[in-house]
């Protein structure tokens, strides 16, 4: 409804050193692209926006440069603005080798790993 759309990008190479790139384009502007995020030390699976207020990440910590189908640390990322980025407080337990975010009707924000845990961000 902003006219703010994203994309991610989603590495799995050995030779790439990134785990994803998340880009925001704007559906007002046409053309108009930019990367917000590109980390080295995380796998980026999942997004969610919510338009005013910020935009969650999910991840998982990238321990090699080949994505191994072995469980890894569960972190989640949320920035307001797209240039600033904090790490959004998550079980310490929480691993997961994908993850999946929603968002409810009335902005609760949940994040589903493949391993069967269900944690609630907000």
């Amino acid at each position: 409804p902003d006219g703010v759309g994203f994309t991610l990008l989603q590495f799995t190479s050995p030779s790439f050193p990134y785990g994803g790139e998340l880009y925001k384009f704007s559906t007002l502007f046409p053309g108009k692209t930019d990367r917000i995020l590109r980390p080295e030390k995380f796998y980026l699976d999942d997004f969610a926006y919510i338009p005013g207020e910020g935009i969650y990440v999910a991840c998982t910590e990238k321990n090699s440069n080949l994505r191994l189908p072995i469980p890894a640390k569960v972190t989640v990322l949320f920035s307001k603005d797209f240039l600033k980025w904090e790490t959004v407080a998550v079980d310490y337990r929480a691993v997961a080798k994908r993850l999946f975010l929603s968002v409810t009707a009335t902005n609760k924000v949940w994040l589903a790993t493949d391993e069967g845990m269900i944690l609630s961000l907000r």
